[in-house]
């Protein structure tokens, strides 16, 4: 499924969802790219150049895809956010119990107060991401919410949840020592699948601070 004009000289309000076959149609090349994180999904680039499909193969009404997109992309970042929330949580479990197993000058990790207090501000900053991706979810869900309070919403989980996600999970990886810098540690793949949602993937960093902006002050301030 994709995105493409069907009538340019409209701009935003002239794109259509349509099928697209990517195998064996003339004028559609796919480049697979390898990703450092995310191994369960595929990534890259696809190529259309003067491909021709069916009218039927169209999805919803001509010249509704800007509008389709943009109701994807709240439910979207909601979910990657909820994904980077598992993440973390599942990062600081597994601090808390080499915390407890591992043993320094006589005592475990878990009895040292500053890495006490890490733990508490880690346990802070996650449940406050939590809470702002489960308030996304439950407005997605009650579909009584004007899209610009949806809007405002899901970016704000987007943007708090991946940021706290590999910031959690980057110290969970220092209370492991040279240890959390393995594989074996099995905390890496956390953080390279989280750092995914930070440098883009539904949507860049400043994207979502622009969207929470223009959302608070009206559009006729957005640049």
């Amino acid at each position: 499924m994709t995105i493409v004009k069907t009538d340019p000289e409209l701009g935003h309000k002239g794109l259509s969802f349509c099928y697209l076959p990517v195998k064996d149609q003339p004028g559609v090349t796919v480049n697979t790219l390898k990703q450092m994180g995310r191994e369960g999904m595929s990534n890259g680039i696809i190529n259309i150049n003067n491909a021709q499909i069916p009218e039927h193969y169209l999805i919803g009404e001509w010249n509704k895809g800007f509008y389709y997109a943009m109701e994807g992309f709240n439910c979207a970042r909601t979910l990657v956010a909820a994904a980077c929330i598992g993440a973390a949580e599942k990062a600081l479990e597994a601090g808390i119990g080499y915390m407890k197993e591992r043993t320094v000058f006589g005592s475990p990790l878990a009895k040292f107060e500053g890495l006490q207090f890490q733990l508490a501000e880690n346990y802070i900053k996650l449940e406050s991401a939590r809470l702002l991706v489960h308030k996304a979810a439950w407005m997605l869900d009650q579909k009584r919410f004007s899209h610009q309070e949806l809007n405002k919403t899901a970016a704000a989980a987007k943007l708090a949840a991946p940021n706290a996600a590999f910031d959690i999970i980057r110290e969970v990886m220092m209370w492991h020592g040279a240890y959390g810098y393995t594989k074996e540690a099995g905390l890496e793949r956390g953080l390279r699948g989280v750092m995914s949602y930070i440098v883009g993937a539904e949507g860049a960093q400043n994207i979502m601070r622009l969207i929470i902006a223009k959302e608070m002050q009206g559009k006729e301030y957005s640049t």
